[in-house]
């Protein structure tokens, strides 16, 4: 949101509009997930992390939005069967199978 941003340094409203929501969604979407590099973030973590970007790397009405649909978003995530999920080995080994 402060023109920092790679690689035209957009700033403000000049950022489009959908590319506001998905940075949010994408930077705690990352955070919350283990890379090779690091472990997750506890949501927790990551939700204090979008509140202090709110301004400068976020868009602050849409942080304001964030801010009220997370406690849903926690609610679901606990709720979510997880034993569905698929492991980073079933993807490896779909990938093999069907080439």
């Amino acid at each position: 949101m402060d023109g920092k941003g790679y690689p035209e340094s957009l700033k403000g409203d000049s950022i489009p509009f959908l590319a506001r929501v998905v940075s949010i969604a994408d930077a705690f979407d990352a955070m919350t997930s283990s890379r090779s590099y690091r472990n997750a973030l506890t949501v927790d973590e990551a939700y204090t992390r979008i509140i202090d970007g709110q301004g400068s790397q976020f868009d602050p009405q849409l942080v304001e939005l964030f801010k009220k649909i997370f406690p849903k978003w926690v609610q679901y995530h606990q709720s979510y069967d997880w034993s569905t999920t698929l492991s980073s080995e079933d993807y490896k080994y779909r990938e093999e199978v069907t080439g």
